[in-house]
């Protein structure tokens, strides 16, 4: 066989194995790419341009949002990657499935599967960039998962080689996600020197931004001189048109923020008056106002305030506007009410986010001080009313005068509105003119003005503009709320046609109230008119704030007031910042309420605001009157404090020592001692913590040391009565109820014995019984009982002796005899305490 035969029979069907083979796989590549892989890539590619669509700051710290729109796109792409990897694992776009993924899940949040999808990606070992952006993901997954350290490691270890490869993307990303992390941190140091460090890898448009976020990163240290720089760098260089704005008005503030006013507010009147930031003008006009404020230009910047909030009204901006407009009130015109005024409509507007808070703040601390100040005028007021009752009576009367006198003059107005009600339907039939004069003049109590009487009594209404004009003038004088509105826009548009229209409706209204008064003789025993229909005239309450007199005792009232004004005094010096207005009101509260519980407190905050005004020498002497003379209130370490001096024990308590005392007498083996003093402290501190324990310890020694069962028993009840919610009484209940069961049944034996015996009669033993149960005081009755197998021996002896004992610790004794009823106890006062 020859060359040519040897080459086609081996040689040319191996070449057409291997094309075969190399055709199946770009055959697989290509049905993948136009099946599964464009579909997924253009998804993937609208849902970032999606995501990276919205307005953000280049280091902004805000976590990126996902619209719904774009997450559902993104649903997708994980659906259709996981098919790719499933049925397509020898195609090419293995790799650009995974980081399709990985990112998918980075954008949804689930940072844990993200990270997993990049390290599978490592695992397949892509090319150089692909592992460079695997890595680069990688990293912020951890900053995302709080793992800083690796993450942080890793970002440098990504910088360095995207700086090799000269990638932009990832030498951004890596400084951006560091920068982020250390604004987060409010190191903004560092974050300065990183965006320095960032700028020579940035292209024209990127230096730019970094230049805009270098002036709010140095606004952020106090460093204005280069915040003012780094704006104005802002602007040498490619800055798109939103950044040329915030740039321009940023810059403004900076200089405001420097003092150099009369600047800033040139460069916005000159960036007002550009066409092109017509966008911007809400932020410019307020921004403006603000530095007419800081120039102290007030009236001009009220003007200018009130102009954002008329014209941009309902928006942050306006919100903004009413927050500044308090600030001026309050602080330059003293004018809490207008201040109040302005700060709840700032809160109730939604202001820009860097105002919330404060605009907050200013709203809570005037309805504070509203509602302080209303309840000391109020107190005030019955407190003096109460001490001048005279003074009481007279304002009452004055009060029910002027509310009749308001009530008048409202049926007044109310019956001119009736007189006019229906004076636009004709009626031709009525034509005398004269109905006009006659009836105005018997309506005296309408008050009609005598300009309008005059022109009647002269006759000189020549047309209807006459009586038009006429009566827009009265009721422009009466300027009342009760007044239509309607009514008065149809007169100043002279609906009225002719004077016969008026005649007719003055001449029928007082035609139907004739026939009333004909109706009924006697005007005495009228019924009310129409008009007075849901007037109660029994309860005049026209006027606001009458006259009242307290309605708790005087002793509450001044304890209400002598908090409020110390409350207000506070709110003055330390939160309004009016130190005078504060002084005041503390020498007030001193004066009229010596004796009241605010007293060293009001004191101590006059030794505050005589610090406040550098005057420490008498500060100091308020302070040390106040540990000297007030050791048992909470201020005195407070004050001990202002002076370098020894703290003062609060919970200091006399029967603690003596407790110890006689717990160590019992320790000893001295009990009656120890009994002795563990029953005084009940004697002497009742209401002492140590008062139950001393006669739970009592009932112990009597009890389990001097074998006194009965005894123990009584100070145990007492011990269950006086103090029944304390942690001793809970102790002792199950004793005490065991001892009480067994004093029972053995009285009910005894009673069954006694009434076997016929030498003594039922009546005599009954009497014993009830003589012994009376004699014993301030306990349960079953101590005397315990006792009944030797009744008349107990009574005679034990009884006696025991009731003394109660009395003078000194004369109880031990006795041998055998306990009734006895239980171990719950709690050893013998252990450590």
């Amino acid at each position: 066989m020859n060359r040519r035969n040897l080459f086609q029979f081996k040689v040319i069907p191996l070449i057409s194995a291997l094309i075969l083979l190399s055709g199946c796989s770009l055959w697989q590549n290509f049905t993948t790419y136009f099946n599964l892989y464009y579909n997924t890539n253009t998804l993937f590619q609208e849902a970032e341009e999606d995501i990276f669509s919205q307005k953000r700051d280049l280091f902004s710290t805000e976590p990126l949002i996902v619209s719904g729109a774009a997450n559902a796109k993104l649903v997708k792409v994980i659906e259709k990657c996981s098919k790719i990897l499933q049925f397509h694992a020898t195609t090419s776009y293995v790799d650009d499935a995974l980081m399709m993924l990985g990112k998918s899940f980075y954008y949804q949040k689930n940072f844990q599967k993200a990270k997993r999808k990049f390290e599978e990606l490592l695992a397949i070992e892509p090319d150089d960039d692909m592992k460079l952006e695997a890595d680069y993901w990688i990293a912020k997954c951890n900053m995302s998962l709080k793992d800083f350290t690796n993450g942080l490691s890793l970002l440098e270890d990504v910088r360095k080689r995207a700086i090799e490869v000269d990638n932009d993307d990832i030498i951004y990303g890596s400084f951006i996600e560091e920068i982020t992390h250390r604004i987060s941190n409010e190191n903004y140091t560092l974050s300065i020197a990183l965006a320095e460090e960032m700028l020579p890898f940035a292209n024209s448009q990127m230096k730019s931004k970094i230049y805009f976020e270098l002036g709010k990163l140095y606004a952020n240290v106090d460093d204005l001189d280069r915040a003012i720089s780094a704006y104005e760098n802002v602007l040498e260089f490619s800055p798109d048109f939103d950044l040329e704005i915030a740039a321009n008005i940023s810059y403004a503030i900076a200089l405001r923020d420097a003092g150099r006013n009369d600047e800033a507010l040139s460069v916005f009147n000159d960036i007002r008056s550009k066409d092109k930031f017509l966008e911007k003008y809400n932020e410019i006009d307020l921004e403006t106002a603000i530095t007419l404020e800081k120039l102290g230009r007030y009236e001009e910047a009220l003007e200018e305030f009130t102009k954002v909030d008329t014209t941009y009204r309902n928006t942050p901006v306006a919100a903004a506007s009413s927050y500044y407009k308090g600030r001026i009130y309050e602080y330059t015109m003293l004018n809490y009410d207008s201040a109040a005024f302005y700060y709840q409509k700032a809160s109730t507007s939604n202001p820009p986010q860097k105002y919330q808070q404060q605009v907050r703040d200013k709203n809570q601390l005037f309805n504070k001080y509203f509602n302080l100040r209303g309840q000391v005028d109020s107190y005030n007021k019955q407190l003096f009313y109460s001490e001048n009752p005279e003074i009481f009576i007279q304002d009452s009367i004055n009060y029910v005068q002027d509310s009749l006198k308001l009530l008048s003059d409202y049926l007044a107005e109310k019956e001119l509105q009736d007189i006019w009600s229906n004076v636009f339907q004709p009626d031709p039939e009525i034509n005398d003119s004269l109905l006009l004069l006659d009836s105005l003049r018997i309506q005296d109590s309408l008050q009609v003005v005598d300009s309008l009487l005059n022109l009647l009594n002269l006759g000189l209404f020549a047309d209807t503009n006459e009586v038009n004009s006429a009566l827009i003038g009265y009721f422009r004088a009466k300027d009342s709320l009760y007044v239509r509105d309607s009514l008065m826009t149809l007169l100043e548009k002279g609906v009225f046609l002719d004077t016969n229209d008026v005649n007719r409706v003055l001449n029928e209204y007082f035609m139907n109230k004739d026939k009333q008064a004909q109706l009924t003789p006697d005007s005495r025993g009228q019924q009310p008119s129409p008009k007075f229909e849901g007037v109660n005239l029994d309860s005049v309450a026209f006027k606001n704030n009458p006259p009242r007199r307290p309605s708790i005792p005087i002793d509450s009232v001044k304890y209400i007031l002598a908090k409020s004004l110390l409350e207000l005094g506070n709110l003055f010096l330390a939160e309004i910042d009016v130190p005078d207005s504060a002084y005041v009101l503390y020498t007030d509260n001193l004066q009229r309420f010596p004796e009241s519980d605010f007293y060293s407190n009001t004191l101590y905050a006059l030794g505050s605001y005589y610090l406040t005004q550098n005057n420490e020498p008498k500060a100091d002497s308020i302070f040390l009157y106040i540990y000297e003379n007030y050791k048992d209130a909470s201020i005195v370490n407070a004050a001990a404090f202002k002076l370098d001096l020894p703290l003062i024990d609060l919970e200091y308590d006399p029967a603690k020592t003596l407790y110890i005392s006689a717990e160590s007498q019992m320790i000893a083996g001295n009990y009656e001692s120890a009994l002795k003093e563990f029953l005084s402290i009940y004697r002497l501190y009742p209401e002492s913590d140590y008062s139950p324990k001393g006669l739970y310890a009592a009932g112990w020694v009597l009890e389990k040391d001097l074998k006194m069962p009965d005894s123990a028993a009584v100070v145990y009840d007492t011990l269950s009565v006086k103090y029944a919610a304390s942690l001793y009484s809970r102790e002792v209940a199950k004793k005490l109820g065991g001892y009480k069961q067994e004093v029972y049944r053995k009285q009910k034996e005894e009673q069954d014995r006694l009434s076997a015996l016929q030498t003594v009669t039922k009546d005599s033993i009954l009497n014993d019984l009830e003589i012994t149960m009376e004699e014993k005081p301030d306990s349960i009755d079953y101590t005397a009982q315990a006792f009944v197998p030797d009744l008349e021996e107990l009574r005679k002896n034990e009884e006696e002796k025991r009731k003394e004992s109660l009395v003078n610790p000194d004369l109880i004794k031990p006795e041998d005899r055998s306990p009734v009823a006895k239980l171990e106890a719950l709690w050893n006062p013998r252990k450590p305490r």
